[in-house]
């Protein structure tokens, strides 16, 4: 646990606009801010950001964006090159921080892509500050309901810790990163991530199969299973829940199994709560009916493959170009795939540029990776192009 003298630091809730405007401008002296943010993506369909953390060496501050109406003044700060914002996981907080407030980034440093250059294998918040600082944080409230008001002074004293020591955990990184060399690299994935966006995963409609126990359902089973994870879908979407506060993945199993037809069979499924059965006993039991109806058979290695849009020669140029980073990693001693992530391999084996300038206009490419890489880039689309 912190030691007193951490959990007796000034701390400030803000929850009016005249704060904010007071914490903005305190906030503008210093060239260095921790920032992290709570949601309730564990308790709503639609997540949103329900505490901004931040903090300078001297204060902590959170942030209540459902108390205020408006959070914008603190676009400011994050798009000002002269500060240094400090994350940890920077792409979700960004990303939802874009999503939900429209905010940019300027001079992004992220103690986890930090880590991640310079081999750590734990790379959790809690982990990093045990190991390299010697501080130990309580996580009791790791899958707390963000959303909910009020927060009690407990609550709000762990959300605050979250921020309270990034910004000692940040010097430390940077001296290794410094003393092996890294620091460019390290700039060069931060600048990376600052353009980073929130994307809700498409909706897979495989996604039912995956659910544990699915596998030894017979199809009319799975029939069964398909309709009711899309009713589950269509309740949380409409009342904005968890889908698995909604109903859980072994009750759809459960029911998938057993497949009651009245009101009475559906009573004797011991799994399913009595409040439930009221609110959605007629809803499952439809959707039982209509599964048993359309049976899913599956192939005979009892596996779905769904395609993924890239034809035999994308994907063998896609492999030629992941063993090639994999290779030149282990040579340099850098995890690569920060900076060519293979999602970025994907694109230039989809787009298959032909020179340096049509490699640049490739998503996510960077003068970095273009300047020290990109001839050998070139060499392997080109090698492709002559299989064909």
């Amino acid at each position: 646990m912190p030691d007193s003298a951490d959990l007796n630091a000034p701390w400030m809730l803000v929850t009016t606009p005249e704060q904010l405007q007071r914490v903005v401008q305190e906030l503008r002296r210093h060239s260095l801010i921790a920032v992290d943010t709570e949601s309730n993506s564990l308790y709503a369909y639609y997540e949103s950001v329900c505490l901004i953390q931040l903090s300078t060496p001297d204060m902590d501050y959170i942030i209540d964006p459902l108390a205020l109406p408006d959070v914008r003044p603190l676009g400011e700060l994050f798009a000002n090159p002269a500060q240094q914002k400090v994350f940890h996981a920077a792409e979700y907080d960004i990303g939802t921080l874009r999503r939900d407030f429209g905010f940019e980034f300027r001079n992004v440093f992220d103690t986890m892509l930090a880590g991640q250059l310079l081999g750590i294998k734990q790379l959790s918040l809690a982990r990093l500050l045990e190991e390299r600082l010697g501080v130990q944080i309580d996580k009791r409230y790791q899958q707390y309901n963000w959303g909910h008001r009020p927060l009690s002074e407990e609550v709000l004293a762990y959300a605050r810790l979250d921020t309270h020591y990034l910004l000692p955990l940040r010097e430390n990184l940077l001296a290794e990163l410094r003393a092996r060399r890294l620091e460019r690299v390290a700039e060069e994935a931060f600048r990376q991530v600052e353009k980073a966006v929130w994307n809700r995963a498409p909706a897979d409609p495989d996604a039912y199969l995956r659910l544990k126990g699915a596998q030894e359902l017979d199809p009319e089973g799975l029939g069964v299973l398909r309709e009711l994870y899309n009713l589950r879908d269509e309740i949380a979407r409409r009342r904005n829940r968890a889908p698995f506060r909604v109903l859980s993945d072994h009750l759809l199993v459960e029911l998938s199994r057993r497949r009651p037809h009245t009101t009475a069979e559906l009573d004797e499924v011991l799994a399913l709560p009595a409040w439930q059965r009221r609110e959605y006993g007629y809803a499952l039991l439809q959707a039982i009916a209509r599964g048993e109806e359309r049976p899913v058979i599956l192939p005979a290695n009892g596996r779905r493959t769904a395609n993924n849009g890239f034809d035999r020669l994308t994907e063998e140029l896609f492999e030629r170009l992941r063993t090639w980073r994999n290779q030149r990693a282990e040579k340099e001693g850098i995890p690569l795939s920060v900076l060519l992530s293979n999602r970025l391999l994907h694109r230039i084996a989809e787009e298959r540029p032909a020179d340096l300038e049509a490699l640049r206009a490739v998503a996510g490419m960077s003068d970095f990776i273009l300047s020290r890489y990109g001839e050998e880039l070139l060499a392997l689309v080109r090698g492709s192009r002559q299989r064909k």
